[in-house]
């Protein structure tokens, strides 16, 4: 599902982006008010109908809200909250949120409020969950400083500095978005048969490899692009590879690996780490590339070669492959025996919802 995400993402920019390609040579204001208005429809029509959505179950249960959590759930399955289905499912939702309780009060004995949210948050920084929060920050962070919203959000500029006139960068930019979708597509179809571990490997390697061309080409040949037209498609072929190996590897392990190497007591709050840290780096990349380029040249190139190669290297050294793994072998693959404490406490819960004792804590 995650992986899905991220073919909605990227599907959602190609779209955009060919839209305001297709407005561009329309005489007046309206070039830049049609795709502007299109997006405010799209996002109207998310803010009203969002109003008409179901609560989450599980948020209602977490807020003790559990009779609203039945009625919720009945609603999002189109069935009676009587129904066997529903009625599983509801037991399930009441079971987790014990268990989240257990494990709180099991790890932090006597501490409420505020200062167990602290100490919940912090536990991802403890020995037994470090590396695991180095593996889902990490993708998350070098998704981003790949360098490729560099490339999305100012592809017609860079493919200028590549020698390329104003209106095939143009072209050339929407290309780029396009073969990001086809690389993505790619890996949905190989992900689970090739493994996440290698194509967090040699994602980073190849597009390392891609940047290092375009900066040695455009270090030798950027002062007169016109006498050395070859080597400004030389830039352009490697920029089109560098997306490709991007799609196939960092762009859906980006939102798919940080939710496999948690364990389920951690992983909301390790998630909702791994998405703050992308989405701010994210902000960094918008923010700092401009007056890269401006003052740096094709230097910005080495520096996101620099960084896809740090990303091929760290997911060489602490990388595991999560791939149709159980609990028990996650366990193994980062060293420590969380998972048969967390079985135990889950049991617990599913007993104490079986026999009806939701606690206190729960309802209030």
């Amino acid at each position: 599902m995650l992986v899905l995400e991220s073919v909605s993402l990227v599907s959602g920019v190609v779209i955009a982006y060919w839209i305001t390609f297709g407005t561009r040579l329309l005489q007046g204001s309206i070039s830049f008010r049609l795709p502007l208005g299109l997006q405010m429809v799209c996002a109207t029509a998310l803010g009203i109908c969002i109003h008409f959505f179901p609560y989450s179950p599980r948020r209602l249960a977490l807020v003790g809200r559990s009779e609203e959590c039945l009625a919720s759930l009945a609603r999002l399955r189109n069935l009676p909250a009587t129904d066997e289905r529903v009625q599983a499912e509801y037991r399930g939702i009441l079971a987790e949120v014990v268990f989240q309780r257990l494990v709180e009060e099991h790890s932090h004995p006597g501490v409420k409020g505020w200062k167990l949210e602290v100490h919940s948050w912090l536990d991802l920084l403890t020995k037994k969950n470090w590396r695991r929060t180095v593996v889902a920050v990490g993708v998350s962070f070098f998704q981003q400083f790949s360098g490729v919203n560099a490339f999305i959000y100012y592809a017609p500029t860079l493919f200028r500095s590549l020698g390329q006139s104003d209106e095939m960068s143009l072209i050339l930019s929407g290309v780029f978005n396009t073969l990001q979708l086809v690389g993505v597509f790619i890996c949905v179809a190989t992900i689970d048969r090739v493994g996440r571990r290698p194509l967090a490997i040699l994602g980073g390697f190849g597009c390392a490899l891609c940047y290092m061309i375009i900066s040695i080409l455009s270090g030798l040949f950027s002062s007169d692009w016109m006498a050395h037209s070859a080597a400004g498609w030389a830039c352009v072929a490697f920029a089109f590879l560098f997306i490709l190996v991007f799609g196939v590897s960092y762009s859906p392990l980006g939102w798919a690996l940080p939710s496999e190497v948690f364990t389920t007591a951690s992983r909301s709050k390790g998630v909702a780490l791994a998405t703050c840290v992308n989405w701010l780096s994210n902000f960094i990349i918008g923010v700092a590339t401009p007056p890269m380029m401006e003052t740096q040249g094709y230097r910005t190139y080495i520096f996101f070669a620099v960084m896809c190669f740090s990303a091929g290297v760290w997911a060489l050294l602490l990388v595991p492959e999560t791939k149709g793994k159980t609990l028990e072998e996650m366990d193994e693959e980062f060293g420590d025996v969380q998972g048969p404490a967390e079985r135990e406490l889950m049991r617990s819960a599913v007993e104490t919802v079986r026999r009806g004792i939701i606690t206190e804590e729960l309802r209030a």
